[in-house]
Parts: structure tokens; sequence; C-alpha cells
């Protein structure tokens, strides 16, 4: 049976092909004038001769064909796993950039909720927490920064009332926000 060449996109692989192709067909009729042929007639050993030789050539140019063949898929196989490798590397960039991003999502506001506390801790209750943290959102961190912005707010009171209470205002009262 022929051998197909429409799949075989190398050029030399296919040039062997369609050798292994004739001299198949040459084998095929070798063949059939040997078993036509009378039993050791010259007609008869003359077609054994071609069986013989188209066979050997018919052998060598298919091994050279694999050959051929054997390259092209391993070139192509090395093409997939540079392919594979650009895009693990893309994949792995652009998940670094993405986890960056997150992690700074999450992390400015902390770090700016953090300094404003340190400043609080320190003394300084003038700050204006929604200027230096500036951060709205339902999720935790928002209600940290929320929470936290009442607690200033709190305390900047209760710091107020001290400033009266000491300048002699006796009528100032402070509000525990505790039920207690």
């Amino acid at each position: 049976k022929p051998v197909t060449i429409g799949a075989i996109s190398n050029k030399k692989g296919q040039e062997l092909l369609v050798k292994v192709n004739s001299y198949w067909l040459i084998l095929k009729k070798a063949v059939d004038g040997a078993l036509k042929a009378e039993v050791n007639s010259a007609t008869y050993l003359a077609e054994l001769a071609k069986i013989r030789e188209f066979s050997i050539k018919t052998l060598k140019t298919m091994n050279a064909a694999v050959g051929v063949l054997a390259k092209e898929s391993s070139d192509n196989v090395g093409a997939m796993i540079t392919t594979e490798w650009i895009i693990l590397a893309i994949a792995l960039l652009l998940g670094g950039l993405m986890s960056w991003f997150i992690a700074r999502k999450i992390t400015a506001p902390l770090v700016r909720i953090v300094g404003a506390a340190q400043r609080v801790s320190e003394g300084d209750v003038s700050i204006d927490v929604e200027h230096e943290v500036n951060y709205q959102s339902k999720d935790e961190i928002g209600v940290l920064a929320d929470t936290f912005a009442e607690l200033v707010d709190y305390i900047q009171g209760v710091a107020e009332a001290a400033q009266r209470l000491g300048k002699g205002d006796l009528q100032v009262r402070v509000e525990p926000r505790s039920p207690e």
C-alpha cells in the first residue's frame, strides 16, 4: 500500500517517501512478474534480482525518511518545550505582578494606619485621620481604619476637654463611649 505524503511538511521527507512509493511499485511489478514466470527461467531470475535490488533500495530510503521525520519531530518537540518555558515565564511574571499588586493593596493602608497610630502614641492627637489614612472600604482594613478614626476622634475630644478643664472651664463633660 503506498505511503501517504500529505501529513509531512518536510520537503526532504516528502521526496524520500515519493521514492519509497516508486520503489514499492517497481517491487510490486517484479513480484507479479516473478509469480507469472516459470521458476528458474531467465525472466524469473531477473525479477528476483529486481526484487532484491529494490527491496534494499526501499529499506534504505525508508530508513532515511524515518531519520528525516524523526529529526523534524525532535525539532517540533524542542519548539514546543521552548514555547512552554516562555508561557511558564510569562505566567510566573504575571503571577508575581498580581501578588505584588495585591500585597500593596493590602499593606499600603495598614502602613498608613500604623504611621498614624505611632503619631497618636507619641502624643500627637492633632492628626486628620481621614486625610492621613484615606481608606474607604467595607473590608477588614476599612473597618480597622474606621475604628481607628473613631478612636482618634474620641481621644481628640478627651484632649480638648482636658485643655478646657485646664483653663478653668468646669462645665466640660466627657462622655465615656463604653456602657460602664
